[in-house]
């Protein structure tokens, strides 16, 4: 079987507290093999009591350099026993790689998932009825989300013996088993917090797929070892596939080793996208819905507060124009975001459909939320407004997901008034601070060529920055 925790926890390299976590770790592992009580382990990250807190335990405290940890017994007279541990645990600390072998194995935990229910009675629950209606999709069985995460979905049988609504809002509640494998020595200070982590992630996946909110429970344990080998065989079954919305995987961990800014990214839409999807007013859905899309242009730089309307309009005519005409010819656009159709190129609504529902996330921030209720009505806008900004929300994260990309729009090389230096030691600088940006590739001549364009009038400038190298030219 490939190695489990590879997907999941596949570090370039351990940070300081990651070696202090895996020192502690392994303290608690050799400690049991040499046959301490370690079932019993204190709940807070440092000191890490391992041990019975009213009888014989080791309390851990993190140090700065190999072996990482200092630990005290509880018994004096078993102290040097303790700190031979330490020693080993240090030599095996530091010896680590980040895989699982060189983590000493790994460790599988579960937890269940729960879909949360519509309550009829929520007094604006029919704003949510378009939204629930076009969202909500059946899922069973067994899928996985990369090498090292396992999924079981159960639908709860009907009530009565009648069989399953076909309104798929008001199918029977969903369970989701999920059982995660993360590289480590035992579970312990070194894979909690990961795996806390790979949870709620995990659980935002889920919902985008099942269109339905779905709970986490308070905790999260470790696997019971009978339950093993049943994982491990379910591992290398190819008939388990990929959790999908749309047809499209939903496997995002692999992000966080190969693209760390993709990853933060689409981290943070499914995680907005989950709490838009469980808010109670429409306003707040759609502000949450914008915010899911537009995590997707964060430059994660200094100006990324930088012209962030015209960032987001740009970022998305060009990353789905297609779903975007889709929207624009819903038959409820028009009542739901005020703009009138008429004789307008596609063009021209796409960018007024982007800068209206940029509009519904900034307004409300500023000046509040306005007053919402609507009784039993099923045509007001502010449904088909929520359930057509998740519509926008959800294949924004679909076609970033297959189009990963970075902005620069609010870089200064893109500000209409941009000014480029009239030396080309100047402009080279430029290429300098680009190239920082972009991990060392060249900037596309598309991008720059509008703004260089409007001052350097067809000068020369090589962009190799080697004897003979390649010359752009800037004026066209």
């Amino acid at each position: 079987m490939s190695d489990p925790g590879r997907a999941s926890l596949e570090l370039p390299q351990l940070g300081l507290h990651h070696l202090q976590a895996l020192s502690a770790s392994w303290l608690r592992r050799l400690a049991g093999e040499a046959g301490w009580d370690v079932s019993q382990t204190g709940l807070q990250m440092w000191p890490f009591v391992v041990g019975p807190q009213d009888g014989l335990h080791i309390s851990i405290d993190p140090l700065e350099s190999a072996p990482w940890i200092a630990a005290t017994s509880s018994d004096p007279s078993r102290q040097e026993e303790v700190d031979a541990l330490v020693v080993r645990c240090g030599a095996l600390t530091s010896a680590a790689t980040a895989t699982a072998e060189g983590l000493g194995g790994y460790v599988w935990y579960q937890c269940s998932l729960q879909t949360e229910q519509l309550n009829l009675a929520d007094p604006l629950f029919q704003s949510r009825m378009q939204e629930r209606l076009y969202s909500t999709t059946h899922i069973t069985g067994w899928r996985r989300l990369g090498e090292g995460l396992l999924l079981n979905f159960n639908e709860a049988a009907p009530e009565g013996d009648g069989p399953p609504s076909d309104l798929a809002m008001f199918r029977p509640p969903t369970t989701v088993d999920v059982y995660m494998a993360l590289g480590g020595p035992i579970d312990g200070p070194f894979t909690r917090p990961a795996v806390q982590a790979m949870g709620e992630v995990t659980a935002a996946i889920c919902t985008f797929a099942l269109g339905r909110p779905v709970d986490l429970p308070p905790t999260i344990w470790p696997v019971s070892s009978d339950m093993l080998p049943e994982l491990e065989s379910r591992m290398a079954d190819p008939s388990i596939l990929t959790l999908a919305r749309h047809g499209r995987p939903l496997d995002i961990f692999g992000l966080a080793n190969e693209d760390r800014m993709s990853w933060d990214r689409v981290r943070g839409a499914l995680l907005s996208y989950d709490a838009a999807l469980r808010a109670q007013r429409e306003q707040v859905a759609v502000i949450l819905y914008v915010v899911a899309a537009e995590c997707l242009t964060n430059p994660f730089q200094p100006w990324k507060t930088e012209r962030l309307t015209t960032r987001f309009i740009k970022f998305f005519d060009d990353l789905m124009p297609e779903h975007l005409d889709e929207m624009v010819q819903h038959d409820n656009f028009e009542q739901a975001f005020g703009i009138v159709r008429g004789v307008k190129q596609p063009k021209t609504l796409r960018r007024n459909l982007l800068g209206n529902l940029y509009g519904f996330r900034s307004e409300p921030v500023h000046e509040g939320l306005a007053m919402a209720y609507e009784g039993m009505s099923l045509a007001g806008a502010a449904g088909q407004r929520r359930m057509l900004a998740l519509w926008f929300a959800e294949w924004a994260i679909l076609h970033y997901l297959e189009s990963r990309r970075t902005s620069l729009i609010g870089h200064r090389v893109t500000d209409p008034d941009f000014e480029i230096p009239e030396t080309l030691d100047g402009v080279s600088r430029y290429f300098s601070e680009y190239r920082g940006m972009a991990g060392g590739a060249l900037p596309p001549v598309d991008v720059w060529g509008g703004a260089i364009d409007r001052t350097l009038k067809r000068q020369p400038v090589t962009i190799s920055g080697e004897p003979g190298g390649a010359v752009g030219w800037f004026g066209d």
